[in-house]
């Protein structure tokens, strides 16, 4: 509703709350990061004007993170030791200092049937379709 009443006040903004946003996640980029800092004022003042706070920012951007408040910011948190600087993100991790995604998922070693790997293939999260190829051919 946002989008639709403000979204023509914040031009950068238009669009971003109905096509990239996932439950809590905002997922955008731009090709500069000058603009990237102009597009993050836009929704956050998009938002103001709903009585929203958006927190736990990343990015890969050092000029983005300074423009933030450090309460606002999510450090690169994971349990997972294989992963020592990584963001979870729709079901990835995200290493914002390489700006590489992974999946992490682990497959118990028994006797498998076809039953047992449909059903670990229809437990992997994948939103943005970046496994499709992988699913397909293993299904």
């Amino acid at each position: 509703e946002l989008d639709a009443q403000d979204g023509h006040r914040f031009p950068l903004a238009k669009g971003v709350l109905t096509q990239s946003a996932y439950v809590d996640d905002i997922v955008i980029g731009s090709d500069t990061e000058e603009q990237l800092l102009r597009r993050k004022n836009d929704i956050v003042n998009l938002l103001r004007g709903g009585a929203c706070e958006l927190s736990k920012w990343t990015s890969n951007s050092a000029l983005i993170l300074e423009s933030l408040r450090p309460e606002d910011r999510i450090d690169s948190v994971s349990f997972d030791p294989r992963d020592e600087q990584s963001v979870k993100v729709l079901g990835l991790h995200w290493n914002t200092n390489n700006d590489n995604f992974a999946y992490h998922t682990s497959v118990q070693q028994t006797s498998s049937t076809k039953r047992q790997v449909l059903s670990v293939i229809a437990r992997l999260f994948d939103p943005i379709g970046a496994l499709g190829p992988l699913l397909l051919w293993a299904k």
